[in-house]
């Protein structure tokens, strides 16, 4: 991964881990002599309705789309991607084609300036 596609708090895999980015990874992006990581050996998580559901969406039935604070998002189950609607002041709506969880977590934060955690 590159990291332009990242942020504090984006959630990714390391070693088969989940980890967060935080402050120590930006500042350690082109070399690990320290031990900390290297962006490149960080891996997207692929968006699933699991991890949908984890960040407390909800399966709307009737209308067939995943909501939450205004954003709705469409699964392509045979794509294995997921259109992402929003709504802000200076656009009535925006689409957006994602693969994977860092890519939601940015648009999330982007259309209501919240951060997209995993609920407890």
């Amino acid at each position: 991964m590159e990291a332009k596609e990242l942020r504090i708090n984006n959630l990714v895999y390391w070693n088969g881990r989940l980890e967060t980015i935080d402050l120590n990874s930006f500042g350690t992006q082109w070399n690990n002599s320290d031990g900390r990581l290297l962006f490149e050996e960080y891996k997207p998580i692929p968006l699933t309705e699991e991890w949908l559901l984890k960040f407390g969406f909800f399966y709307d039935k009737i209308e067939g789309v995943f909501l939450l604070n205004g954003v709705e998002i469409v699964s392509e189950k045979y794509n294995f991607n997921y259109t992402v609607f929003g709504w802000c002041e200076q656009v009535s709506k925006l689409s957006f084609k994602i693969k994977h969880v860092n890519e939601l977590q940015n648009l999330y934060y982007a259309l209501t300036q919240k951060e997209l955690t995993i609920k407890k």
